[in-house]
C-alpha cells in the first residue's frame, strides 16, 4: 500500500511537471523567436513611431541598423517617408518661375529689364511676353534659363552694353558688326548689317520729343494696339505696322534735356529688339553676364544638361547658332 500511494504523488507530478515544461515550451518559443529577431523585422513592428520607447531602444540594440536614423526621427516627429526625395531636373525646370528665388546679385548686369539689378513690373513684363511668344504659357524656371542661354549666346557672339554719348544711355547691342549709318535731320544712326535691327540717338527739347513720339503711334497700323509709358521724366512708345515692324521711341529726362533712342526692327528681329528695348539705361552700365551662382545659374546648367535649347532669333549668320 506504501508503495501504491508513493507511486500516485509521483504520477501527478509527473503530469504536473510535463503540464509545467509545456507551458514553459509556449513561453519559451516566442522568447527565442525575439532573440533571433532581425533589426528589419523589429522594425516593421515599430516603424509607425506610436512607441516612442521602442523607438528609442531601437538604435541602441541595433546601432548599425539602416534603420537606426528612422528610429531617431522617430523620437523628433519626423515620419518615415516625411523627406522628400530631391526633385528630377526636368521637374524642376517645369516649376513656376519665380522673382523672389532670385537675388540681387543674380541680377546685376542681367540684360532683359534688370539692368539696375532689381525686378520691377518691366522685368515681369518682359519674362512674360517672352514665355507668351516662344512657348505660349505663363513663365517657368525652364524659360529663365532659355533667357540665360540666349544671353549666352549674344555674349559669345560680341554683343555688349555700349554706352552711346549721343544720348547718355546704355544699350544692348552687337560688337564688331556696330556700324555707323550716318546723320538724319535730327538722329545719329546706327545699325547692325546682319539683321534688320536699327538704332537712332538724340537729345532735343521736349516739344521736339513730344513729335518723335506722336511719329512713334502714328507708325501703328492699328492692329497692335501701342505700348505707352508717360511719366514726368519717362516717355515710352511702342508701335507695330502693318507687316509687323516695330519701332520703339524711348526718351529720358537728363539733366534738364530729353534724351531719346529709337530702335527699330523687322518682323523676324522682333524679340531681340525687345531684349534691346528693355535693355536702356541712363548712363553708364555694368557689362553683360551670367551670374555664376544662384538659382538662375542652376536652372542654366540643368537646361544644358538636357540639351533643350531654345532657337535663338537673332537675324544673324553664324552668331547664336545652336
Amino acid at each position: 500500500m506504501k508503495s501504491g500511494l508513493i507511486e500516485e504523488p509521483r504520477q501527478t507530478f509527473m503530469a504536473a511537471g510535463l503540464l509545467l515544461a509545456g507551458a514553459f515550451a509556449v513561453i519559451l518559443i516566442p522568447l527565442n523567436t525575439i532573440a533571433q529577431e532581425t533589426d528589419s523585422e523589429r522594425w516593421e513592428q515599430i516603424r509607425d513611431c506610436e512607441d516612442l520607447i521602442s523607438a528609442e531602444m531601437f538604435p541602441l540594440k541595433y546601432p548599425g541598423s539602416p534603420h537606426a536614423d528612422d528610429a531617431r526621427n522617430c523620437l523628433t516627429g519626423v515620419q518615415p517617408g516625411d523627406t522628400e526625395e530631391e526633385e528630377p531636373e526636368d521637374e524642376v525646370l517645369q516649376d513656376r518661375f519665380s522673382s523672389d528665388t532670385l537675388t540681387g546679385s543674380a541680377l546685376k548686369g542681367y540684360y532683359w529689364g534688370m539692368l539696375d539689378g532689381e525686378w520691377g513690373s518691366q522685368s515681369q513684363k518682359a519674362i512674360e511676353e517672352f514665355a507668351w511668344v516662344e512657348f505660349n504659357e505663363t513663365p517657368r524656371r525652364s524659360h529663365s534659363a532659355a533667357l540665360a542661354y540666349i544671353t549666352s549666346v549674344l555674349i559669345q557672339s560680341g554683343w555688349q552694353i555700349r554706352y552711346m554719348n549721343e544720348a547718355g544711355i546704355s544699350i544692348l547691342a552687337p560688337g564688331e558688326d556696330f556700324e555707323w549709318a550716318g546723320e538724319s535731320r535730327f538722329f545719329q544712326n546706327w545699325e547692325d548689317p546682319a539683321s534688320s535691327l536699327r538704332y537712332s540717338f538724340v537729345r532735343q527739347p521736349k516739344i521736339r520729343t513730344l513729335e518723335f513720339h506722336r511719329f512713334a503711334e502714328g507708325f501703328s497700323s492699328g492692329d497692335y494696339p501701342n505700348y505707352e509709358v508717360r511719366k514726368s521724366n519717362l516717355l515710352v512708345t511702342r508701335s507695330v505696322d502693318g507687316e509687323g515692324a516695330v519701332l520703339f521711341a524711348w526718351s529720358d529726362l537728363i539733366d534738364d534735356i530729353w534724351a531719346t533712342v529709337m530702335p527699330s526692327s523687322n518682323l523676324e528681329d522682333a524679340n531681340l529688339l525687345s531684349t534691346i528695348a528693355s535693355s536702356i539705361a541712363v548712363g553708364t552700365q555694368p557689362p553683360l553676364e551670367l551670374p555664376e551662382t544662384g538659382e538662375l545659374a542652376g536652372s542654366f546648367h540643368m537646361l544644358l544638361a538636357h540639351d533643350e535649347f531654345p532657337e535663338v532669333k537673332d537675324g544673324t549668320e553664324g552668331r547664336g547658332e545652336r
